[in-house]
């Protein structure tokens, strides 16, 4: 059976693809974060949402850990400055039938490895009202943060929420990543009274 030039050619090809590819795997593979088996600090954030906000609401908590070692980095643009590799873990908050929940979240959710994974913060988001803030920093110091709960007032009329300048100002709560935390955050009704 003879080979065609045509045939040659696209084997060739496909070979010089499979080197590169193969050659290229063992560098993205250990610049991956990877899972730690036994996290030993938590987030915990749990709380309540009004009676009428009842499957209203889509609340989504979401961490990001940012890899600190240069090597991991990448350029957005031709003299742009290096960006760090990123990573966004998203938990979706289910409320029970009395309007309660808890998520628990991970600090050392990948292990540092190659790249220096490191947790960044915790974003809360009401992806149905309009409502993003950052809620926790990570930091390496051990002090204890001012707050532990924050209230969000929402709208159902014209799909907003918001923090209190009580609370605003206080966010996000800065935590030490050898430390577990709880932290309340409910969902008020914005025409009802509350501190």
């Amino acid at each position: 059976m003879r080979i065609n030039k045509l045939t040659k050619i696209a084997l060739f090809a496909i070979i010089v693809f499979m080197i590169a590819l193969l050659s290229f795997l063992p560098g993205w593979y250990k610049k991956q974060p990877k899972l730690n088996p036994h996290p030993k600090y938590f987030i915990t954030i749990h709380g309540h949402a009004a009676p009428e906000y009842q499957g209203k609401l889509k609340i989504v908590i979401q961490q990001e850990f940012d890899a600190w070692n240069d090597k991991c980095g990448y350029y957005k643009a031709f003299l742009s400055p290096l960006t760090h590799n990123e990573k966004k873990v998203i938990y979706s908050i289910k409320l029970t039938n009395t309007g309660s929940y808890s998520v628990r979240v991970p600090t050392d959710l990948y292990k540092s490895g190659y790249c220096k994974w490191k947790p960044m913060g915790i974003n809360l988001a009401v992806k149905n009202h309009n409502f993003s803030q950052d809620i926790v920093y990570y930091d390496n110091t051990s002090h204890t943060p001012s707050i532990n709960s924050i209230n969000i007032s929402c709208m159902q009329n014209n799909k907003t929420c918001s923090i209190s300048d009580k609370f605003y100002y206080e966010l996000p709560i800065q935590v030490a990543l050898n430390r577990s935390r709880t932290i309340e955050i409910n969902f008020l009704n914005k025409g009802k009274k509350h501190d």
